[in-house]
């Protein structure tokens, strides 16, 4: 049976930066507040829409945090116990995608499973005929 996941240990020394995080989550905090500029992002990908190659700014995204979290695959894992993180194969994103149901637009989540495996415009083609196969399971 193959296994999906690793487990990496960490020295003990550590386990007091989880204590002080753990105090740290009970007061009021912003989980994150960033910007970044994607201008020249942007521009690239509108340059390849104008060869033919539809990349949607949401697909480019997810496959840049992808790349990110495979080459540091330590900020995407789980504390298992005290002394080990769980560190998983696959890179699985998650996004809310807008859709109109019975006139009222709604956050559908869509899971795009193995994003470490795909490029781009695979991903925006999983976004884009994702919401069709929610709406067929209903």
């Amino acid at each position: 049976m193959k296994k999906y996941y690793t487990f990496q240990k960490f020295p003990r020394s550590r386990i007091a930066t989880f204590d002080t995080f753990s105090v740290g989550m009970m007061k009021h905090h912003i989980s994150a507040l960033l910007e970044f500029d994607v201008t020249d992002s942007r521009k690239k990908l509108q340059e390849l829409r104008r060869n033919g190659r539809k990349i949607s700014f949401n697909g480019w995204i997810i496959k840049v945090i992808s790349n990110v979290i495979q080459q540091h695959p330590e900020a995407a894992s789980y504390l298992y116990g005290k002394r080990k993180l769980i560190i998983f194969d696959g890179i699985n994103i998650s996004i809310a995608v807008e859709k109109e149901i019975n006139g009222e637009k709604v956050p559908i989540p869509l899971v795009i499973e193995k994003t470490n495996e795909k490029n781009a415009r695979e991903i925006t083609l999983e976004i884009e005929s994702g919401d069709e196969l929610i709406f067929a399971k209903q």
